[in-house]
């Protein structure tokens, strides 16, 4: 688990998408009234199990509402417990991703072992970095032997799809309680470093194809360059310190060996493109999107503004049709920015 600095430095998303609702009282399918019934730590348990996502003021505010009395005239049933209280049962049986809270694999899969296995990785990816490739997810539950619609269903409740085979986690990091419970924060980072170490050495077993790439991100799991082309995904437009500082907060949080500036230059230099001082993925894997996106980056690369007409033209000359409309705004979106009339100018960092 990254540094409360390193969870804060992925929280701008990488291109202009819907923003995910917060989470909301209809995102619980049960009644506050139905919980009334309920011991803190079942409360706790289904509000996880119906929402998925829920942030730790979402939670406390669900269970105030809880021990509240019906109406204004009749008694409490129970004392509003504390945040102390709520925080000290949600460490129990929650995850902490983000800053955001899930609950524990082993109460959601029950004894689904290779399931409870495809969740974790799934967390353990958007705790490092909120952005995943879909079909990575789907290849690696194949290997485990988790059918497709089950590895789809964990995935979405923890996750909006975007589009072209991504998906980003549902809520933004909560630093704010990060800071407000840093013993807590602790002993979960603790709790994934033990929980990544056992996922890790199961992953050593496994044999991933080479040929084709692994999925749309081609990058064995738990590698350098696999955090690192999903950084890029999240963070398009960047620079090497940052790009240093997030691959050394990541093998710290995983407790395995250290990394030289070297290896950090060498695994760079395999997934970045350095464009007018800027380092941004090398390409996505994606043949739908790579050929247009180079043509993109070429273009911004030779010029300061380029203009909508200018797109149009070049993508013309080299493919013989336009810019498809959902790739140029997916693409340009997380590469450049725009003054609303057409003329694009790569993103500064």
């Amino acid at each position: 688990m990254g540094t409360p600095e390193s969870v804060a430095a992925t929280s701008a998303p990488a291109a202009p998408t819907p923003t995910p609702k917060p989470d909301v009282p209809e995102e619980l399918t049960v009644s506050i009234h139905s919980l009334k019934s309920l011991s803190l730590r079942d409360q706790i348990q289904v509000m996880l199990l119906n929402a998925h996502v829920l942030t730790f003021d979402r939670i406390f505010d669900l269970t105030s509402q809880s021990a509240a009395p019906s109406n204004a005239s009749a008694p409490s049933s129970a004392a509003t417990p504390t945040a102390a209280q709520v925080a000290e049962v949600v460490n129990e049986m929650g995850m902490l991703v983000q800053g955001v809270w899930v609950l524990n694999s082993a109460a959601r899969c029950g004894d689904h072992a290779n399931e409870a296995l495809l969740r974790d990785w799934i967390l353990i990816q958007l705790n490092e970095c909120p952005m995943l490739c879909t079909h990575e997810i789907n290849l690696v539950a194949s290997l485990i032997g988790v059918a497709q619609p089950k590895a789809v269903a964990y995935l979405n409740e923890v996750c909006v799809k975007r589009q072209f085979g991504y998906a980003a986690f549902k809520l933004p990091p909560d630093i704010q309680f990060i800071t407000r419970f840093p013993e807590i924060w602790k002993h979960q980072s603790v709790l994934w470093q033990k929980r990544m170490r056992e996922v890790r050495d199961t992953f050593k077993s496994l044999e991933f194809p080479t040929d084709p790439p692994m999925g749309i991100c081609g990058y064995r799991p738990f590698s350098v360059e696999a955090f690192l082309f999903r950084l890029m995904l999240h963070t398009p437009v960047t620079n090497y310190q940052t790009i240093r500082s997030r691959i050394i907060d990541w093998k710290k949080s995983t407790a395995s060996s250290g990394i030289s500036d070297e290896e950090i230059i060498e695994s760079t230099k395999r997934i970045c493109a350095v464009v007018k001082g800027r380092y941004i993925a090398a390409k996505l894997n994606n043949p739908v999107i790579d050929k247009y996106r180079n043509l993109a980056l070429k273009l911004l690369d030779e010029c300061e503004v380029v203009e909508m007409a200018k797109f149009k033209i070049a993508s013309r000359e080299a493919f013989g049709m336009n810019f498809p409309a959902t790739v140029f705004q997916f693409v340009m979106n997380s590469l450049a920015v725009t003054d609303g009339n057409g003329n694009w100018t790569l993103k500064t960092v």
